[in-house]
């Protein structure tokens, strides 16, 4: 019996690579990148991409544009929810937060008297320098409160106060977790209620004291952006907001038309104005000449006829026809009465 060599069968997987490309071409899902940085400060506006998708014209591949912006809108959503109250695209949240000197004494030991003549050794023991780091955010908290309070004898109970203590845990925070390679969840949920119930505060306090709602947006340097109702909101969705998009685009676009039309019709009515009173004049001018010519002729007064007696209607015809039909009818035979 003769021994035959095996087939070895190898597949060079480079080669399937080359001749299937379409996942890599146009995959059913699109990878989205939901942890994008935003680094541009213009997209903390609400309106950002809305505006920047009303800008691009008509034409082959406007849909392709306004799918590409709406995936970066996707991408950076998150990021943005996180930083636009605080305008923290431009700048770090250490940026935000009040500059604290290490020989500060801690909140604790803020009114302790003696502290003020101490040594300096003692001074820093008691101070923030060699404390922990829950010190140093209790110093921001009380800066930020301050800054807002209105009554000294604020417990940080008033909606100023606990809108300063938000703001001061969002930021502290945010540079905490942008110091991290790992971002833990937990720090990320905390900060996302803390956004949440700052904006719930921000709300009441608005309704109830706005010049004070005001000075809060302007000490703190935060932003308060009213939400849209429901019924107003486009569909989170591409193609619902793709639609909205095209259906404002389409108003600005008549509401353009419209304007410049109306425009020629301004022009327009102006020449028929002048071209109006221009021929309005050469007839009242006619009308004078031919008025003047009338008055120079002398007309001669004719005698009136007098009229005599009085007009009867239709006395005449009606008393004609009444003699005509008379001949139609037999006349009555006498009554003879017997003897």
């Amino acid at each position: 019996m003769a021994f035959t060599k095996p087939v070895v069968r190898s597949i060079n997987l480079a080669c399937c690579a080359k001749l299937h490309t379409a996942p890599q071409r146009s995959g059913k899902f699109v990878y989205c990148n939901i942890d994008k940085k935003c680094n541009d400060p213009a997209q903390q506006d609400e309106d950002f991409f809305n505006k920047k998708a009303l800008t691009f014209e008509f034409g082959p591949g406007y849909i392709d544009k306004l799918t590409d912006l709406y995936m970066e809108k996707l991408y950076v959503r998150r990021d943005l929810s996180f930083k636009k109250d605080d305008f923290l695209i431009k700048h770090d949240s250490n940026y935000w937060l009040p500059k604290v000197d290490p020989m500060t004494p801690k909140v604790e030991y803020r009114d302790v008297q003696k502290l003020k003549d101490a040594p300096e050794c003692v001074k820093r023991i008691f101070g923030i320098e060699l404390g922990e780091r829950k010190d140093l955010v209790n110093e921001w908290r009380r800066q930020l409160t301050e800054k807002v309070k209105l009554n000294p004898l604020d417990k940080n109970t008033s909606l100023e106060s606990k809108i300063g203590m938000a703001t001061a845990n969002i930021r502290q925070w945010t540079m905490l977790l942008e110091s991290m390679t790992r971002k833990p969840s937990y720090i990320r949920v905390m900060l996302y209620h803390t956004i949440e119930k700052r904006r719930k505060y921000l709300r009441l306090l608005r309704e109830q004291n706005y010049e004070s709602f005001l000075n809060v947006l302007k000490q703190l340097k935060i932003a308060y952006h009213v939400k849209a109702l429901p019924e107003d909101l486009p569909l989170f969705t591409r193609k619902g907001w793709i639609e909205s998009i095209i259906k404002q685009k389409c108003e600005i676009v008549k509401s353009e038309k419209l304007r410049r039309y109306h425009a020629t019709l301004r022009k327009d009515h102006e020449k028929f104005v002048k071209q109006r009173d221009e021929l309005v004049k050469k007839l009242n001018e006619e009308k004078e000449k031919l008025t003047s010519d009338l008055n120079s002729l002398k007309t001669e007064e004719e005698e009136q006829f007098k009229l005599e007696g009085f007009y009867v209607n239709d006395t005449i015809a009606e008393f004609s026809e009444h003699m005509m039909l008379s001949h139609f009818y037999h006349k009555k035979k006498a009554n003879v009465v017997a003897a």
